[in-house]
């Protein structure tokens, strides 16, 4: 797996995201730097060509702020129409986006405020708008899931976050799998056939992951992942050398889930009629019907072409190795 570039020409900073080449400038170091942070961590190789993304972040106060009606998160509101798209964050920081056929360009606008961390994760979050409207004007629908290939079987393992993603991907590739990534993974369908695109090489693991795998070393001095997490920034090959992929056409769906208090790995399939909306879950699906149709799209015509399995993780799953032969006689 390689690094994405990162270039400097003048004040603007050129960086990959996948099949997007971001030109990203802004108007102070503290600005800059926050947002450096999320967008450095797309570091898979992309070949051109590549669709053009303007970021501009500057110290402005906007009295605006979006009503929703394309979309609503945690901490973001979001307006669009088909060229325009508004939206305001809860500290007070909005962006302002514009496309064109081959370009994409956006103004971040943050007041002068102290960057606590609700601030620099209100920036992440209007970068990774940036991205997702970037990813998905040249068909790619953005995945919160993690997926791991072998032997010319990809699975896709769906869990909310914090459900156990990124360690039972870790346990996986130190038994021979390979992975696209733990957190965020493209989707589309190149003539009919889903393909999934990886998009980090990083994984974001807790330190507590080290109770199962303490060959990866202590992991408490690393970077955090996000302002939202106490996870840590890790590379791929810390995990296990030479287990990146970059693409792969799914085979199967994973419902993983954490069982408290329970031992070793539950796993049983998933009916056909419950792949879809699992997959789904996993996907954020905006409000305007053109948009959502497409997206919807996608995911029915990657659920069609796959089994499902549903995988309850006890607490001492991974001290044994019985979960691995569970799970791969399964598949």
């Amino acid at each position: 797996m390689q690094t994405a570039s990162l270039e400097c020409s003048g004040d603007v900073l050129d960086l990959t995201a996948g099949p997007l080449q971001v030109e990203l400038s802004a108007s102070d170091a503290e600005l800059r730097d926050a947002a450096l942070q999320s967008l450095e961590l797309f570091g898979v190789h992309w070949a051109p060509p590549y669709r053009r993304v303007r970021i501009r972040l500057d110290r402005r106060a906007v009295d605006k702020r979006a009503g929703g009606s394309f979309l609503t998160c945690a901490r973001m509101n979001v307006d669009a129409s088909e060229a325009l798209v508004f939206a305001s964050t809860m500290s007070g920081i909005c962006t302002i986006g514009f496309s064109l056929r081959h370009l994409d360009t956006w103004q971040i606008s943050a007041p002068w405020t102290a960057f606590t961390e609700p601030v620099v994760g209100d920036i992440e979050d209007l970068l990774g708008l940036a991205l997702t409207f970037g990813w998905r004007r040249e068909g790619w629908v953005p995945v919160h899931a993690a997926a791991v290939e072998k032997d010319g079987r990809c699975l896709i393992l769906c869990a909310p976050s914090g459900g156990g993603k990124s360690t039972m991907t870790t346990a996986l590739m130190r038994n021979g799998w390979r992975t696209l990534g733990d957190d965020k993974l493209l989707l589309r369908c190149d003539g009919g056939t889903p393909v999934l695109h990886a998009l980090l090489a990083t994984f974001n693991l807790h330190p507590q992951t080290t109770r199962w795998f303490s060959e990866i070393g202590d992991l408490e001095d690393l970077q955090r992942y996000s302002a939202w997490t106490d996870k840590r920034r890790v590379s791929v090959d810390r995990i296990a050398p030479g287990a990146s992929a970059v693409r792969a056409r799914p085979t199967h769906l994973v419902r993983l889930s954490r069982n408290p208090g329970g031992s070793g790995v539950a796993v049983s399939p998933l009916r056909k009629d419950e792949l879809l909306a699992t997959l789904l879950r996993q996907i954020v699906v905006p409000r305007r019907p053109e948009v959502a149709r497409q997206i919807v799209a996608t995911a029915a015509a990657t659920a069609a072409v796959m089994t499902g399995l549903d995988i309850a993780v006890g607490d001492d799953a991974y001290e044994d190795s019985a979960w691995l032969r569970k799970i791969e006689g399964a598949l």
